[in-house]
């Protein structure tokens, strides 16, 4: 009888640890779910203030890009007389290189 007891007591407790670890393992990929959640939160913020700050630089580089042409055009009325067409050339390959480098540092 001492026996059986003995028997019964280790599979309850065989029972008892398969139970444990079930709930561990069950637990533990809730807490990865919640982990993944918690990034895939961190990432979409990331990915909005990213975006915020693309459009503040775009809005930046529009207003330079402006004044630039305000600037140019002002240059060019000053100035009398027929440009060469060499002239014209350097200033528009100026505007946009201008251009080219305000946009290309964000």
């Amino acid at each position: 009888m001492a026996d059986q007891d003995f028997i019964a007591k280790i599979r309850a407790a065989e029972t008892e640890a398969n139970q444990l670890r079930e709930d561990a393992r069950e637990a533990a990929a809730e807490k990865r779910k919640e982990a993944r959640q918690e990034a895939d939160s961190y990432v979409d913020q990331a990915y909005k203030d990213a975006q915020l700050e693309r459009q503040e630089v775009m809005q930046e580089a529009e207003a330079k890009y402006r004044a630039i042409l305000a600037e140019v055009s002002q240059e060019a009325e000053a100035v009398t007389g027929d440009a060469s067409s060499e002239a014209l050339k350097q200033a528009t390959d100026a505007v946009a290189e201008r251009i080219v480098t305000l946009l290309g540092n964000f």
